[in-house]
C-alpha cells in the first residue's frame, strides 16, 4: 500500500482503470463460461433424459412378457448415439434384463439396489465429473416394471469449454488494451492538469511567492480546485504582507521599549544605589551618636533613656545590614557574569565551614553528598550556599538537634541540587511569597532577617539559566531546589550542547 501512494498519480489513474477493467472483463468473462457450461449440461440432461423416456415406453412389452432379445434390439439402436457409453433395463428386482455396451467402453456393475418405486421422482440426473446418469422408472398403469439406465460422456463439454476460454481470452485481451487506451486518454484530461497544478505549488513552495495566479479551465472538480487554490493564494499573500507591516511595526516598537526599558532598568538600579549609598552615611551618624549618648551621658540618662537608645543602635544595625543587602541585590542585576567550571564541592565546604564557625555552640548534624560540577560564576554560586545554608541553621534554630542534607540528582539534561533541613518549616500556601524582596514568613521576632537573600538566590540562578523551588511542612522542615546545566567533561553544558547538535 506504501509502494502505491509513492507512485504518480499519472501511473496511478492508467493502474486503476486497467485493473478496473481487467476485474470486469474476468468477471464477465467467467459468468460467460459458467453459462456456457450450464446451457449445455442442461441440454445433455434433458437430452438423455427424453432417450430414457423414449427407451423406457419401448420397453414396457418386452418387461411385462419378459422379452429380453426385443429389449436388446431396441437398446442396440442407441449406438447411434456416440455420446451414450451404456444403457441399461433393470427389472423390477434391479438385475439386468438388457444392455448395451459401447465397444471399449468400461463396464459399470448396475446390480445395485434401487429406491422403492413410491419412494423419489421418476427420473433423476446425476452428473459426476464428465459423465451423466439418468435413470427412469417404467411403470405400466401404476405398476412398476423396472429401471432404465443411460451413462453418457459430455465429450464435447471440454471443446465447448476450450473455446469459451479462449474467446474469453481474446475478449479480455481487447478489453485490456482498449482500457489502456482510455486510460492514456483519460490522463492526458486529468492527470495532466493536476501535474501542472502540483508543478506550479512546488514553484510558490520554492520561491515564497504567493502573488502568481494557478490557470483554471472548465467547471470540473479540477477548475473548482484551482480557483479555490488561487483563493487561498490570496489570502496567504494579503496575510503575508499585513504580517510583514505588522513584523516591521512590531521590531521598531520593540526596539523603542527595550531602549526605554533599558533607560528605566538603569535609572531604577541607579536609584537604589544612590538610594542606598546616601543613607549609610546618616545612619553611621545617628549609631555613632546614640552609642556618644549612651557612654558619655549615662549618668544623665535613666534605665528607660539606655534601653531606648540600645534599641536605637539595634535598629540602626538592623538598617545597615538591610542597606547593604540592598546594595548586593542591585550589585547582582548590574554586574556581569564569568562563566566558569566551577567545583560544588569546594564552594560549598567554603560555606559550610564559615557557617560552622559562627555556630560553635550548636548542635548541628550535616549530611553532605558528593556534588557534580556546575558552569557559572564562582562568586555568585557561592553566595547561594552561603544563603541556602544560613537560612537552614537560622530556621533550625529551635531545635535542639538540627539536621541539614546536601545533596543532587540528575533529571532531563540538568543538574538538581538540593538543602533540607528539620527546622520550622512554612505553609506552602505562601511559597510564591519567599523569593521576592522583603516578603518574609517569619516575624523578626522569631527569627532575625531582611527577607532579601532568598530573592537574592532566585536572581543568581535566574541568571545561570535555571529554576529554584521549594517544599516544605510546618514545623516539620523546609527543602530548596535549584537546577544548573549538566557539564561535559570538555566543561560545556550537556544541555547546551544538544540544543547545537539538533
Amino acid at each position: 500500500m506504501e509502494k502505491f501512494s509513492n507512485i504518480s498519480i499519472r501511473k496511478k489513474l492508467i493502474l486503476l482503470q486497467a485493473t478496473t477493467a481487467f476485474i470486469a472483463l474476468i468477471i464477465c468473462c467467467s459468468l460467460f463460461v459458467f453459462n456456457g457450461i450450464a446451457t449445455f449440461r442442461l441440454s445433455a440432461q434433458r437430452k438423455m433424459q427424453s432417450i430414457a423416456r423414449i427407451i423406457g415406453a419401448n420397453s414396457v412389452s418386452a418387461l411385462m412378457f419378459m422379452d429380453q432379445d426385443a429389449d436388446s434390439v431396441l437398446l442396440y439402436k442407441l449406438h447411434q448415439e456416440t455420446d451414450i457409453i451404456d444403457a441399461v433395463v433393470l427389472d423390477k428386482k434391479g438385475q439386468v434384463f438388457a444392455s448395451f455396451y459401447r465397444p471399449g467402453a468400461p463396464r459399470e456393475n448396475y446390480n445395485f439396489n434401487f429406491p422403492k418405486p413410491d419412494e423419489g421422482e421418476m427420473i433423476t440426473s446425476e452428473f459426476s465429473g464428465d459423465k451423466l446418469l439418468v435413470k427412469y422408472k417404467i411403470f405400466n398403469d401404476k405398476v412398476f416394471l423396472g429401471t432404465i439406465v443411460i451413462r453418457s460422456e459430455l465429450g464435447d463439454l471440454k471443446l465447448i469449454l476450450r473455446n469459451y476460454i479462449m474467446v474469453a481470452t481474446l475478449v479480455l485481451i481487447a478489453g485490456l488494451i482498449t482500457a489502456v487506451i482510455i486510460s492514456l486518454f483519460l490522463e492526458k484530461t486529468i492527470s495532466k492538469r493536476l501535474l501542472a497544478l502540483v508543478s506550479k505549488t512546488r514553484e510558490i513552495a520554492d520561491s515564497h511567492n504567493y502573488a502568481v495566479h494557478i490557470p483554471a479551465e472548465g467547471r470540473d472538480e479540477i477548475a473548482v480546485l484551482s480557483k479555490e487554490f488561487n483563493a487561498l493564494l490570496l489570502q496567504i499573500n494579503t496575510m503575508e504582507t499585513s504580517l510583514k507591516n505588522a513584523n516591521a511595526e512590531l521590531e521598531v516598537r520593540v526596539q523603542q521599549r527595550t531602549v526605554e526599558l533599558e533607560t528605566a532598568n538603569k535609572e531604577l538600579e541607579s536609584f537604589s544605589y544612590s538610594v542606598s549609598h546616601d543613607l549609610k552615611a546618616p545612619l553611621r551618624a545617628i549609631n555613632g551618636f546614640t552609642e556618644i549618648l549612651v557612654k558619655k551621658y549615662a549618668d544623665k540618662i535613666d534605665d528607660k533613656g539606655k534601653e531606648l537608645a540600645r534599641v536605637i543602635v539595634a535598629n540602626g544595625k538592623k538598617m545597615g545590614q538591610l542597606i547593604e543587602d540592598l546594595l548586593e541585590f542591585s550589585r547582582i542585576g548590574r554586574r556581569e557574569m564569568v562563566f566558569t567550571e566551577v567545583s560544588m564541592d569546594e564552594i560549598l565546604q567554603m560555606a559550610l565551614t564559615d557557617a560552622m564557625n559562627m555556630n560553635k555552640t550548636r548542635n548541628i548534624v550535616i549530611n553532605k553528598e558528593k556534588l557534580p560540577p556546575a558552569l557559572g560564576d564562582r562568586s555568585l554560586l557561592v553566595q547561594v550556599w552561603t544563603n541556602l545554608i544560613s537560612n537552614a541553621i537560622k530556621y533550625t534554630g529551635h531545635k535542639e538537634k538540627a539536621e541539614i542534607t546536601i545533596g543532587s540528582y540528575e533529571e532531563d539534561g540538568r543538574n538538581i541540587y538540593f538543602i533540607k533541613d528539620n527546622g520550622a518549616g512554612f505553609d506552602m500556601k505562601y511559597k510564591d511569597k519567599l523569593f521576592k524582596v522583603f516578603q518574609r514568613l517569619h516575624g523578626s521576632d522569631e527569627f532575625e532577617g531582611t527577607g532579601i537573600g532568598l530573592a537574592n538566590v532566585s536572581r543568581i540562578i535566574t541568571r545561570h539559566g535555571g529554576t529554584i523551588w521549594t517544599e516544605a511542612k510546618v514545623n516539620e522542615g523546609a527543602a530548596f531546589y535549584f537546577s544548573l546545566p549538566v557539564v561535559n567533561r570538555k566543561g560545556v553544558p550537556e544541555i547546551l550542547l544538544k540544543t547545537s547538535v539538533n
